[in-house]
């Protein structure tokens, strides 16, 4: 649940800086709140008001440094009320749920997360806020009540579910979806020419060059146009590197590379040139041959327990809540929210 709720904000995050980039400045905005009360839960009025308090508190704990950007603001406002709606109606629903299972949290603990959370001088702090004292010690209370929640309800759940037999299942099912493969990092040299005869007699040459210097095609590149200047119509040419696997290597380059061990030279062969039909020489010059294979089990067990937890999370949270929901009578015709409805404006 808390990772869901980092990916949204930082995509809103996102939003905001590339909504504010290339607008004109503007002196002071003018935020608007057209406040009505979106819905009831368990006899208590949600409205808007309720919903931005709540992201004023997320938007200075995500981003202090923006709380007096408006303009960020009403970007994060626009793209996030109904996501804090919903986290609202949902948190309603816990304390309901809290309360009869006198699930609770002490003061203490709620003044000493104040304190971890706006610092020595909270007063000031929740000033430029724009949260009362009271309001701010309400809001980390029901936060701290609802992971508890969260954690009874649905992460330890969660982690009952996720054994070390179905870790070792998915790192299977991982090994049959990424079997091992090879992988070869290669140059050509090509040799083309209008008489096929002197561009093998070339081919050959430089093939034994490259034998007997003992260097890669990229340290041989003078030497090369040297035996180029031997040639009247011959050219040589060396091409990029290339980094291949076996999953879309072509055929015939897989047969020369297969036979190569590395920093090693193919023979010249004799190929058609596919851009003209002409017949070239080419020398294959492997760098680099090795086979790939998915890590250990011991290197990928914490990841694939960390994503099994999480999506087993997912379905156990919206069984939760959807249970809740039923429970206390809450669907989406109970919300009061036209459908053209815009709870905020900037001017």
């Amino acid at each position: 649940m808390k990772k869901l709720f980092a990916f949204f904000f930082c995509l809103s995050f996102i939003a905001t800086c590339f909504s504010e980039i290339g607008q004109p400045p503007t002196l002071d905005p003018k935020l608007n709140v057209n406040n009505i009360v979106l819905t009831k839960v368990n006899g208590k009025n949600i409205s808007v008001i309720d919903v931005m308090k709540k992201m004023d508190f997320i938007f200075h704990k995500n981003y202090p440094q923006m709380v007096s950007s408006k303009q960020a603001k009403y970007q994060f406002y626009s793209s996030s009320w109904k996501h804090v709606l919903n986290e609202l109606v949902n948190t309603e629903l816990m304390l309901a749920q809290a309360e009869s299972k006198e699930v609770k949290v002490h003061d203490s603990e709620v003044r000493e997360e104040m304190e971890n959370r706006f610092g020595p001088n909270t007063l000031i702090t929740l000033e430029n806020v724009g949260l009362t004292y009271d309001e701010a010690f309400q809001m980390i209370k029901t936060e701290m009540i609802v992971q508890r929640m969260m954690w009874f309800f649905v992460q330890s759940k969660a982690m009952a579910q996720v054994t070390p037999q179905m870790v070792k299942q998915e790192y299977r099912q991982h090994l049959e979806k990424n079997p091992p493969y090879d992988e070869w990092d290669y140059q050509v040299l090509s040799v083309k020419g209008a008489d096929e005869k002197e561009i093998e007699i070339a081919a050959n040459k430089a093939y034994e060059l490259l034998k007997d210097c003992h260097l890669s095609l990229d340290e041989m590149s003078d030497k090369l146009k040297d035996l180029e200047k031997e040639f009247q119509a011959t050219t040589l040419q060396i091409s990029s590197s290339y980094t291949v696997t076996s999953k879309d290597v072509s055929a015939t380059h897989k047969e020369v590379l297969t036979s190569l061990h590395d920093d090693s030279f193919s023979a010249p062969i004799a190929q058609t040139s596919r851009y003209d039909n002409k017949k070239i020489q080419r020398i294959f010059y492997l760098k680099k041959h090795g086979l790939k294979t998915p890590p250990p089990f011991e290197e990928m067990s914490d990841n694939i327990r960390q994503e099994l937890l999480q999506k087993v999370a997912i379905e156990e949270s919206d069984s939760y809540f959807s249970k809740l929901r039923k429970y206390y009578g809450i669907s989406e015709e109970t919300a009061n929210i036209p459908d053209d409805f815009m709870p905020f404006s900037i001017e």
